[in-house]
């Protein structure tokens, strides 16, 4: 099968990584010091357990590929997705039967960018629980293991092929749980990493976080509900608090990018909820400060612990 990756950050790199053995795989994206290191050196993928290897991935340019791959992977910032179903477009075989381009992004409203352009046939929408980052240009450190979810409508082909590339997987009939699950954990984990500068883990190790962790996510839950979306899990905050433990070591992508200075996901994930608690009447009132701060953050603005607690 040839695939393409659109998306050059821990994620985009992990599953390049996993896929490379099993596929033609190239990889697309923006990011010129990553693709400059992968290409001199190869991408170097270090394992859960501490194993480093290079693997020779193809880092391309989209005006070489035009309507070549039968699959294409959607790894982008949300706020990238419309340009990235733009170059899905183009590199597509929307011919092939087994055709599909398939988001793996955070947050909501991606599926719905790709499919305008695409069509809803030729679109999946996935999740996944995967956890990676990128320490320095050219290396992807797997830094906690997690299951890839996708929709039941996903072609046996593709199923196959993740499969054979030891990528563990869950068919979900209903996507929406999933997705709004997820967005109950990052809304409760990423927000927080990015305006303390600390690893997922680091939440669990005061009170003050793990409760502002749980609220986060109660809210998510409140609106899903009003949505009549039941999320997969009873009580999401002691979810993001046992997600936190278990990707202890990761630097959430929130975290990198206000590290690096550039924007975040904030309005995908916090703004999604408050977006859609506006239009059911459920107030989201902790969702809409941590949105402010984050992009506040965005701007060189730094926060504590006791910023934080002002919010209680």
């Amino acid at each position: 099968m040839k695939v393409a990756i659109l998306g050059t950050g821990a994620l985009g790199c992990y599953f390049a990584a996993h896929l490379h053995p099993v596929s033609e795989l190239h990889l697309f994206g923006h990011w010129e010091d990553q693709k400059a290191a992968i290409k001199k050196e190869g991408l170097r993928y270090i394992s859960s357990e501490g194993k480093e290897k290079r693997i020779p991935i193809r880092v391309s340019e989209l005006q070489e590929f035009p309507h070549y791959f039968d699959l294409v992977l959607v790894l982008v910032k949300s706020f990238q997705t419309r340009q990235a179903a733009e170059e899905a477009v183009f590199i597509l075989d929307q011919a092939g039967e087994n055709s599909r381009v398939l988001s793996l992004q955070n947050g909501l409203g991606n599926a719905e960018i790709l499919e305008a352009l695409l069509g809803k046939a030729c679109v999946l929408s996935g999740s996944t629980n995967q956890a990676a980052q990128v320490p320095e240009p050219g290396l992807v450190e797997n830094t906690g293991e997690g299951l890839t979810l996708l929709p039941e409508q996903t072609p046996q082909a593709i199923l196959d092929l993740f499969r054979q590339a030891g990528i563990p997987l869950s068919i979900e009939k209903d996507m929406s749980r999933i997705l709004w699950s997820k967005l109950a954990i990052n809304a409760a984990i990423n927000p927080l990493t990015a305006l303390l500068r600390v690893n997922n883990g680091e939440l669990n190790s005061s009170p003050l976080t793990q409760s502002l962790m749980k609220r986060l996510a109660q809210e998510v839950k409140a609106v899903a509900a009003a949505l009549k979306i039941p999320l997969i899990y009873k009580d999401p905050g002691e979810e993001a608090i046992y997600v936190a433990e278990k990707t202890a070591r990761n630097r959430s992508s929130m975290l990198r990018d206000i590290e690096l200075g550039r924007q975040t996901e904030i309005a995908a994930i916090c703004g999604s909820v408050i977006e859609t608690g506006e239009k059911l009447g459920i107030k989201t009132p902790l969702n809409r400060s941590i949105y402010r701060m984050v992009k506040a953050a965005e701007g060189g603005m730094r926060y504590s612990l006791q910023d934080l607690a002002k919010l209680v």
